[in-house]
């Protein structure tokens, strides 16, 4: 048996010969291929893939896919921007370690890794989303040391759910005060709007442009637009939910108010996970809580089908709190080269991230934080104009 070597492939035509490997051991919606090749050919930034190939035997046995931009490497504290600086990096994506996952072909991935920073003239490198604890994190510590490496940001939730067998088994698992209080949230919008609100669903290829522009008009008033994040109606969302369409993964929810539509669920199906990917209401009816009125409905139609866990996604929310049954915590790593500029740029961002954990300790301690948080999303909101009723920046693939 010939020993392991580690190949890197920069190319589609290269990748097209792994294809059948890569589709047959992906996991993770992130590193679908269809997926990845869409972001490479979607994003201006992108310089090319750049996956590394572990073959035995000529034979490939693992992946560890990424993709090679130009970026900018901001030093932030909370939403303040204090630094940016232009950088050539290699993200590695989340989902991306495919095939034999063992930690000694993690470890040997990672021993690739130093020599392509000048081999791609990379002035950093991410590793997304690494679970806090792993073994991966670990080798990862070991091997490049805090001088060379730390996290993007702070940590972060991730919250899961396992999916009930039934909607019954669902309410069940709710408190007696929980469970009332969800059947009132129903009740009040029947009292208030009766007969004039409803739930609609889109999954088909034909039905995305009705349902991107739905919710656009809901996510333009959101305190998320004021942050530059959550849905936006861009020609790579719209690609993203026609290619979930194809493969009958869409799960667009809307709730309508009069006609208009005012709350919002983008889901879509992977394997036996519902992934939650963005959502949105009209802080004008917040006090109905029409965004958990629509997730209930999201809960209710998947218990009992092929779905075994909904994943929440990354970041703290009082709904996935109230509702989710599992939790840990990540964050991205970035490992710098072993220069000067290297260990300066690393300095400067590990001392960004240790400073906003510290201003986020104090706050949670003097009680702060949340209405801190509370205060700044409704002053976003207050500042967002109202969208026009003709989309002037549709998409123009819809």
């Amino acid at each position: 048996m010939q020993a392991r070597q580690v190949k890197v492939v920069t190319s589609f035509a290269e990748l097209e010969a792994l294809r059948p490997f890569w589709e047959a051991t992906q996991w993770h919606p992130g590193a679908d291929y269809e997926f990845f090749r869409m972001i490479i050919q979607s994003r201006g930034n992108i310089i090319s893939p750049c996956v590394l190939v572990m073959l035995e035997d000529e034979q490939p046995v693992a992946l560890l896919a990424g993709r090679l931009e130009r970026s900018q490497m901001k030093i932030s504290l909370g939403y303040a921007t204090l630094l940016q600086l232009p950088v050539r990096q290699l993200i590695l994506i989340e989902g991306g370690f495919m095939g034999n996952r063992a930690a000694e072909v993690w470890e040997q991935f990672l021993k690739s890794l130093s020599g392509l920073f000048r081999q791609l003239d990379a002035k950093r490198l991410i590793v997304e989303q690494v679970k806090a604890g792993s073994a991966e994190l670990q080798s990862v510590r070991r091997m490049f040391g805090r001088s060379r490496s730390s996290a993007m940001a702070g940590e972060s939730e991730h919250w899961l759910m396992q999916m009930p067998r039934n909607w019954d088994d669902f309410l069940k698992s709710r408190s007696k005060k929980h469970r009332y209080w969800l059947k009132r949230l129903a009740t009040t919008l029947d009292r208030e709007f009766s007969g004039q609100w409803d739930i609609k669903i889109f999954t088909s290829e034909d039905e995305v442009g009705e349902f991107a522009r739905a919710a656009e008009l809901v996510a333009s008033k959101t305190y998320q637009r004021g942050l530059g994040v959550g849905f936006r109606l861009q020609d790579e969302v719209i690609q993203r939910m026609r290619n979930e369409a194809r493969r009958q993964q869409l799960r667009g929810y809307v709730l309508f108010i009069r006609g208009e539509p005012k709350a919002f669920w983008h889901c879509f199906a992977y394997g036996s996970t519902l992934y939650l990917a963005s959502t949105g209401y009209d802080p004008a009816y917040r006090d109905y809580e029409i965004g958990t009125v629509l997730l209930m409905r999201v809960f209710q139609d998947h218990c009992g089908a092929k779905i075994e866990n909904v994943d929440f996604g990354l970041g703290w929310a009082g709904y996935k709190q109230r509702f989710g049954s599992e939790r840990y915590m990540e964050s991205s790593i970035c490992i710098f080269p072993k220069t000067l500029q290297g260990v300066v740029l690393n300095g400067l961002q590990g001392a960004a991230v240790f400073s906003a954990g510290m201003a986020k300790r104090l706050f949670k301690r003097s009680q702060l934080a949340q209405q801190l948080k509370t205060f700044w999303r409704r002053k976003l909101e207050s500042r967002i104009k109202a969208p026009s009723d003709t989309l002037a920046e549709t998409s123009p693939n819809l």
